[in-house]
């Protein structure tokens, strides 16, 4: 993906994204290999035996690696239950008792992760005492312990000791290693406020500064770090792959994207349309901002905080050409220097727009669900 400079003579700066698509496609190809390497590297790692035992079925497992996947999980992420999962399998002074009690822990420590909520922790234990309701083994209130220790890292016995050390491994890597976590839990919490952001990730940090020297660079970064932030409008009547597809892009190119819910004045949509859409994207983008907006868009990047880029997704050159001219528009109305970002969705996405999936949801057969994250509904 390249940043290109239009040769125009344009008061602000403009960028258009040019998506090689044969190395987008391999590159693609690659992401998609991975994590399917990943998720299968972690079903060689569980003890589906010992989770049998458990009352925990096999298909059960699948669905809670499923949970593990989840879009907006950028730490915790299949990446990091495999993490834990080869700590647990490589440690030698381990028996396979113990192995199987700290691979089942791992497994459902955080198997329910919501940025936006603070009882993470109590759900997973909740969720793994629901899947093993009907067994009586012996091992499940220490499971279960070994869970809610997670919340605090507060070790209430030996193993739990060991897997709050093997959770909180990251805090003793060097800064490289931190910095690239810190941007992973940053895009979970783009949601947050930034100022408040700051405030309690340096409140957290702080805590276990005695633990590695790296800590305070990390804090200090962190304290002086400037997102780079725009803010992707549209009416997303309904918000389809597309647009989604044009979020992730974006997000490669800004900190933080937030979502505006506008209204259209060609599209006729009720009141309660766009109040139900804004809580659907809420509810779908979980670590993005999600705001409503009505009247002019420049008028909403005045009013945020700090300076925000537009982003614009394009389908085709009809699309470039209309948002050229609505670029005019910002430029008279706008007082401040306002970046545009367009950037071209991939192929599969070029045909689609609102107004057909609109159509066919006016007849049976549910056929435009295909064009609809899971959670959105028409």
């Amino acid at each position: 993906m390249y940043l290109l400079h239009l040769s125009v003579p344009l008061p602000n700066k403009l960028f258009l994204i040019h998506s090689n698509l044969s190395i987008f496609i391999k590159i693609t190809i690659i992401a998609f290999k991975l994590k399917v390497h990943i998720m299968q590297s972690c079903i060689d790692l569980l003890p589906f035996s010992y989770l049998k035992r458990l009352n925990i079925k096999e298909d059960s497992v699948h669905k809670i690696l499923a949970l593990w996947n989840q879009t907006y999980r950028k730490y915790h992420s299949l990446e990091h239950l495999y993490d834990l999962l080869q700590k647990v399998n490589s440690n030698q002074d381990l028996n396979q008792e113990s192995k199987n009690i700290l691979s089942c822990s791992a497994l459902f420590h955080d198997a329910i992760y919501n940025p936006r909520q603070r009882d993470n922790v109590s759900q997973s234990a909740q969720l793994f005492q629901r899947y093993t309701k009907n067994s009586t083994h012996k091992d499940i209130p220490t499971i279960t312990q070994i869970i809610l220790d997670t919340d605090a890292h507060h070790a209430s016995n030996g193993l739990s000791k060991i897997f709050c050390n093997y959770d909180t491994q990251i805090l003793k890597e060097g800064f490289s290693s931190l910095l690239q976590w810190e941007h992973k839990i940053a895009s979970e919490f783009q949601f947050m406020d930034y100022d408040k952001y700051i405030q309690l990730r340096v409140e957290f940090l702080s805590n276990y500064v005695h633990l590695n020297a790296s800590l305070h660079t990390l804090i200090e970064y962190v304290k002086f770090r400037k997102q780079s932030i725009a803010v992707y409008p549209g009416s997303f009547a309904p918000f389809h792959s597309g647009h989604m597809n044009i979020l992730n892009k974006s997000e490669k190119i800004f900190d933080k994207v937030i979502v505006a819910v506008g209204v259209n004045p060609d599209k006729s949509l009720q009141d309660k349309d766009i109040s139900q859409r804004t809580e659907e994207l809420v509810d779908l983008l979980v670590n993005r901002e999600v705001i409503f907006y009505q009247g002019y868009l420049t008028d909403l990047v005045h009013s945020l905080p700090k300076k925000t880029a537009i982003v614009r997704g394009l389908r085709n050159g009809y699309d470039l050409e209309y948002e050229m001219n609505q670029l005019r528009f910002i430029e008279d109305m706008s007082q401040k220097d306002i970046q545009v970002c367009f950037i071209p969705c991939d192929r599969e996405f070029s045909y689609i727009s609102s107004t057909a999936i609109r159509n066919m949801s006016k007849f049976e057969g549910n056929r435009e669900q295909k064009y609809l994250p899971k959670k959105v509904k028409i």
